[in-house]
């Protein structure tokens, strides 16, 4: 009766073990960096550390944390589905981190800095505030 009990246990044991292995492979706990290549140099970023992304014209500018700047050609429509849902495309050219987006008004003059984006989008007005 212990020897089954035992053998029970141990089946479970390594049938809860084998399945937290899949599910860590099918849906990873911790994000993997993105690899581009900015100005003939290899970068790679945490999504995390991505603040939000401006797309003129063929070129695209990533600005990340503590100031950095990496300039790509990868499109923003690429970027778009590479980072997906945690960044929102508030203009055609501009993406950015959903968590930052600090405010929506209706009909609000828009403006650029360093800092503060501010967008207007078919009378709507996007805010992010760095």
């Amino acid at each position: 009766m212990k020897k089954t009990l035992i053998v029970i246990a141990a089946w479970l044991l390594a049938g809860d073990w084998v399945m937290a292995r899949q599910l860590e492979k099918r849906f990873p706990t911790e994000k993997e960096p993105i690899r581009f290549v900015s100005e003939r140099k290899s970068v790679s970023l945490l999504p995390e550390e991505i603040r939000y992304i401006e797309s003129n014209d063929k070129e695209v500018t990533v600005f990340a944390t503590e100031g950095r700047r990496f300039r790509n050609r990868t499109g923003i429509a690429q970027w778009e589905a590479l980072l997906g849902r945690d960044f929102v495309r508030i203009h055609r050219s501009y993406l950015v981190r959903r968590s930052a987006i600090t405010s929506i008004s209706f009909f609000s003059p828009a403006f650029f800095t360093r800092e503060w984006i501010s967008c207007v989008i078919s009378n709507y007005s996007f805010s992010y505030c760095g």
